[in-house]
């Protein structure tokens, strides 16, 4: 566990790093060992230093390059080893550390737009529940106390907030544990299997938001697919290692059902005519590159292809989503703001009658 938790502190810009460092190394004719050793000596990350040190002795002791970096699947996914793997066999290692650096850079680009499309939407989400929070559990009391002195029927809003603010300060430390309870059981197992799958499903089902969840993980599919194929990798094992890297259980359960039709004879083309998560458009581009022997080429096109769509998305979803998010604010603070003056307006109007 301790080991996990000290490998997942390593980051993709230090993979980044790695593999092109090691590709101009290796391109001039560097050894591999010699090539990890310099990496070792140069690293500024004290953890992947360690981990460097694990790689060069792995080396050193008669370990293949891509054995030696399996033995931490933490940091280096299967997709990363299966890729040196193929450079090993193939005498391409250097274009493969090249191709994987882009690979990265290009995936913790696509990473980093949908993290930035729900950034705006959460934050705004989190400070307006902070605002009432604080409305309600600290300015409410002061005028629920103001009113108790007065013979007066409070309108039915005031009724309202007073009543959840009662229970919030009653409650809240109930709430709390039990929210931080709910946090603690969803962390704890949300990579569990069948929690995966609702977590995940529920995900690519969301309104607007979903859309965007379910292009970045077929276009990280498709990316790493084409990487692959691309790299001397066959069509059943590029499959296989690709569907892992989508970050979403359904479509990892889609493309593994290709990936078996696939061992059982069928075509390409055939196995995505028969699942409902990549578009048809991109299924028509694979199909064609597939039947002119232009597939891995067709692959990287269509990711490509797919990102921009959902840049396209994203921008229009902030187009709907900032104001409508500002409108919903704007009104439950009206409505709190109007059930602690609307009493107000009643006494104003008997003291004017009289």
């Amino acid at each position: 566990m301790s080991k996990l938790m000290f490998e997942r502190d390593i980051k993709t810009d230090d993979l980044v790093s790695f593999a092109q460092q090691f590709a101009g190394m290796y391109e001039a004719g560097i050894p591999i060992s010699r090539c990890i050793e310099a990496l070792y000596l140069q690293a500024e990350n004290i953890k992947f230093k360690k981990v460097l040190k694990t790689i060069m002795l792995d080396i050193e002791g008669g370990s293949s390059f891509s054995d030696a970096l399996a033995r931490h699947p933490v940091i280096f996914s299967s997709y990363f080893v299966n890729m040196v793997r193929a450079g090993e066999k193939g005498g391409i290692m250097g274009k493969i550390m090249d191709n994987l650096a882009l690979y990265l850079e290009k995936i913790q680009d696509l990473k980093r737009k949908v993290r930035g499309a729900f950034a705006y939407p959460v934050l705004v989400t989190i400070l307006a529940f902070l605002v009432m929070s604080f409305l309600v559990i600290f300015i409410i009391p002061v005028f629920q106390d103001v009113y108790a002195g007065m013979n007066i029927i409070l309108p039915l809003p005031t009724r309202i907030m007073i009543g959840l603010s009662s229970i919030m300060r009653q409650f809240g430390l109930q709430i709390t544990i039990a929210l931080a309870a709910a946090g603690f059981l969803f962390l704890r197992f949300r990579n569990v299997g069948s929690v995966r799958r609702r977590i995940d499903r529920v995900k690519i089902s969301l309104p607007i938001f979903g859309s965007i969840i379910k292009k970045a993980a077929v276009t990280r599919f498709i990316r790493t697919f084409g990487e692959m194929l691309d790299s001397g990798v066959s069509v059943p094992e590029a499959i296989s290692t690709a569907k892992d890297v989508s970050g979403n259980y359904i479509v990892a359960e889609v493309v593994k059902k290709m990936h078996n039709n696939i061992n059982r004879g069928v075509t390409l083309a055939e196995a995505l005519k028969e699942q409902d998560v990549i578009p048809a458009t991109v299924v028509q581009m694979i199909s064609a590159g597939e039947a002119s022997a232009t597939l891995p080429g067709m692959l990287k096109k269509s990711s490509d292809a797919l990102e921009r769509d959902m840049d396209i998305t994203i921008k229009r979803m902030l187009v709907i989503v900032e104001p409508a998010l500002t409108m919903g604010v704007a009104l439950v603070v009206a409505f709190i703001a109007l059930s602690i003056y609307l009493p107000m307006f009643d006494i104003i109007g008997q003291i004017q009658q009289r």
